[in-house]
């Protein structure tokens, strides 16, 4: 999507507004290609992650899941470990 002024004239076109729509993205993780499709999918099913897949292997990935995992901690977790209660 363009910003577009009242003559549907594209008035800047340095800025485009990309819109995914997660839900229509369906691919397996058996027919992941590219790094978009890798990207898509890691964005659609982290919340139902257990282990990263084989497929997403990669450093990227793997730093992207060790921050999911701290953000689902709890307050006591968050806590370094001489703060925390015994």
């Amino acid at each position: 999507m363009k910003l577009k002024d009242q003559h549907c004239q594209v008035f800047y076109d340095k800025l485009t507004f990309i819109y995914l729509e997660m839900p229509n993205f369906k691919k397996a993780e058996s027919e992941l290609e590219t790094d978009f499709d890798k990207w898509m999918y890691v964005l659609r099913h982290l919340p139902y992650l257990q282990n990263l897949p084989a497929a997403l292997q990669e450093r990227i990935f793997q730093k992207l899941f060790e921050a999911a995992e701290i953000a689902r901690f709890d307050a006591e977790e968050k806590l370094p470990p001489g703060m925390r209660r015994v």
